[in-house]
């Protein structure tokens, strides 16, 4: 690396997750990274990695974050000041213990599945994800487009075989036709859906304004994240308030294809939302190692 540039420590609240990402200098540790400011981040040396290890993953703590800016790039480095437990932010509440609101993304769904796994059943790992939480969900609402290309129709065919096949998993499936839009090449069909999901998704932000209910979100655009946000209580709505803290989010998508959007990992950041990677519902002998 040339040119390397270390800033000073600041401090920071963030979730540590499994991956297969190689640490810039410890070896023989599976490594660990979480993401903050737009920068993988890493444990600083080998006690911090024991240290976070030891309270639990997936959990928001609070740490010190020095950043290593280089030609390429760069990355952070993170440790934990004081107790480790002392560093445990929360939640205060288990975000799989209700009963969620799922919205999927299907066409995002859909292709981080066929792009992990092309043979995998995308209805398997939806209940398989889905059966993380300790109650079965209060509604699955999949949105998608038909008009997709052909793998995706396919992949869809299957969700709507079983969209009724276990009574506590119910899909109602959302079909929405594409969007033309102009380009400078004429005129295309846009198939994405997040136009119509986000403005749901807003609806059931207000409807459930004061709860604790939580939200199961299967998409990782960055299109996603002030929804989240608002959902969570950080920004206002689009009525130009701030709905109470208290319901919980839990953001599902890939890490290794890429298509899990650095905003919404870092709003999963936050000590009442949980990122899902949908490499750990895959069959076994076909799970990918996330990068």
């Amino acid at each position: 690396m040339h040119n390397v540039v270390v800033t000073p420590k600041r401090p920071a609240e963030i979730k540590f997750y499994r991956s297969d990402k190689p640490h810039p200098s410890l070896r023989g540790c599976k490594s660990l990274i979480g993401f903050h400011d737009g920068l993988v981040v890493f444990p600083q040396d080998s006690k911090t990695y024991r240290e976070i290890e030891n309270v639990g993953l997936e959990k928001t703590l609070r740490v010190e974050i020095e950043e290593i800016r280089h030609d390429d790039g760069g990355f952070g480095l993170a440790s934990i000041v004081g107790s480790s437990w002392g560093a445990v932010l929360g939640p205060k509440e288990d975000v799989f213990d209700g009963s969620p609101f799922v919205l999927v993304d299907g066409q995002n769904f859909l292709g981080d599945v066929n792009n992990l796994d092309s043979k995998a059943s995308p209805y398997d790992v939806l209940i398989s994800a889905l059966s993380r939480f300790r109650q079965p969900p209060q509604k699955v609402v999949f949105y998608v487009c038909k008009e997709s290309a052909g793998w995706c129709s396919r992949k869809l065919e299957e969700i709507e075989a079983k969209a009724n096949a276990n009574p506590n998993f119910r899909i109602q499936l959302e079909y929405r036709k594409p969007k033309r839009i102009r380009t400078r090449e004429g005129f295309v069909d846009k198939t994405d859906v997040d136009l119509f999901l986000q403005p749901d998704l807003g609806t059931l932000s207000e409807a459930t304004k004061g709860s604790k209910e939580t939200l199961a979100l299967f998409a990782g655009d960055s299109d996603y994240e002030r929804a989240c946000l608002q959902w969570l209580g950080l920004v206002p709505s689009i009525l130009g308030d701030c709905c109470p803290a208290g319901r919980k989010l839990v953001v599902a998508s890939s890490f290794s294809t890429r298509s899990f959007s650095c905003n919404l990992r870092e709003v999963c950041n936050h000590r009442n939302a949980r990122a899902l990677r949908l490499e750990d519902y895959l069959p076994k002998k076909s799970t990918l190692a996330a990068s």
